[in-house]
């Protein structure tokens, strides 16, 4: 038996079905980190990148080693701040998928469990991808349960806030650090931070 045409024409697929290098640059930063995951193996490409980095950051210590050493602290706080918030999404029963430092084209990456650990191209940044953020982030039903979005409120805050929390962190350890390694008592029993021997 043959049925009627349908009135309606079907969808036309667009001419370029994938997306350009910035719709996933920007899809990446909106969504706070890969919105689609990969294999790990990275190439010959990612490790000339890594190689790329690492010599930048030699030469910067060669030509200015204070700018090189604000470098490497601005790097290892927005990792600090990172691994604040994974932290506190594994406590709470979130399923985190990936942990970066960079955002593009990845680097060098490895899995470890669920998730997968490694280098972009691009250091403005890090990422931690929790899945659920947003209600229209897609989920396996098995997930459902770990993601973002479905636990209270009150785990949600703490994942949020641990970033900044960490932040206090560091401040706390670098003051305790430098009384404790460069403070030298003074009359009075008071105590006086050195810096660089002065």
């Amino acid at each position: 038996m043959k049925t009627d045409p349908s009135p309606f024409p079907p969808p036309q697929l667009p001419d370029r079905l994938q997306p350009t290098a910035y719709e996933k640059f920007r899809s990446e930063m909106v969504a706070g980190g890969a919105v689609e995951e990969g294999d790990t193996a990275s190439g010959p490409g990612g490790l000339l990148g890594i190689v790329v980095i690492l010599a930048l950051l030699a030469w910067l210590a060669v030509a200015n080693i204070w700018m090189f050493v604000f470098v490497v602290g601005v790097l290892i706080a927005v990792l600090l701040h990172e691994f604040g918030h994974y932290i506190t999404a594994k406590w709470a029963g979130m399923k985190v998928t990936q942990f970066f430092m960079g955002f593009g084209p990845k680097l060098w990456s490895f899995r470890r469990g669920e998730v997968e650990y490694g280098v972009r191209a691009l250091p403005l940044g890090a990422f931690v991808r929790i899945i659920g953020m947003s209600s229209v982030d897609e989920v396996e039903p098995a997930d459902e349960a770990r993601t973002y979005r479905q636990k209270p409120y009150r785990w949600r805050m703490l994942v949020i806030c641990a970033g900044s929390m960490m932040h206090f962190l560091i401040a706390i350890v670098l003051v305790l650090g430098v009384y404790a390694i460069s403070g030298r008592p003074e009359e009075g029993e008071r105590v006086r931070a050195t810096f660089c021997g002065t």
